[in-house]
């Protein structure tokens, strides 16, 4: 996977998730920023990204996990 995603990118992906404000439903664009966090050496922020990818591809998660991955 070509993870080309500038900061600034990952930041607003991280950002529409972690505020609800239409976070991105395209699983490669969240796949490329939480890689992106990932490598940063920011596994919460990673881990928001990916509980939302989760949520896309169908999955159930919890509100409270949630408000703990994204530090709500």
């Amino acid at each position: 996977m070509d993870i080309d995603i500038s900061e600034k990118e990952a930041y607003e992906i991280y950002n529409a998730v972690r505020e609800s404000i239409s976070p991105p439903t395209n699983p490669l664009l969240l796949s490329k920023a939480q890689v992106f966090f990932a490598k940063e050496g920011k596994p919460k922020m990673a881990a928001c990204i990916a509980q939302w990818l989760v949520q896309v591809e169908g999955g159930d998660v919890g509100y409270e996990t949630w408000r703990k991955l994204c530090e709500i």
